[in-house]
């Protein structure tokens, strides 16, 4: 199973990214974009995994108080071999996406 640790985002951000990226979903003729509701901000990919329950319960010990992170004011395209596959919205960097990202790789590292 291919596994990825996400954060789900406010409806505010996910307004924010359907209203920017209307522009791109005009003109983008055949390509499938994904519903407001499966946006997320991917934390960790963790890529393929036998057993996810040792994942799971160290990620659900994980107490995060939430912070605020800024999007970036551009966006990053990522292209598979025939279409656009990915559009990214990167967070502007901060001590709340370090401290966040290092509090997992801390719960995760055991692990392998």
């Amino acid at each position: 199973m291919r596994l990825f640790i996400a954060l789900d985002l406010p409806i505010g951000i996910k307004d924010t990214l359907l209203r920017a990226s209307d522009p791109l979903r005009k003109i983008s003729h055949g390509m499938t974009w994904v519903k407001p509701d499966a946006m997320h901000c991917t934390i960790k990919f963790l890529g393929e995994v036998q057993d996810p329950e040792p994942i799971k319960k160290v990620l659900s010990a994980l107490k995060v108080t939430p912070k605020e992170a800024v999007l970036a004011p551009y966006a990053e395209v990522f292209c598979g071999r025939e279409a656009v596959t990915v559009l990214n919205v990167p967070f502007l960097q901060s001590d709340a996406i370090t401290e966040g990202f290092a509090a997992i790789e801390d719960v995760l590292n055991p692990l392998g």
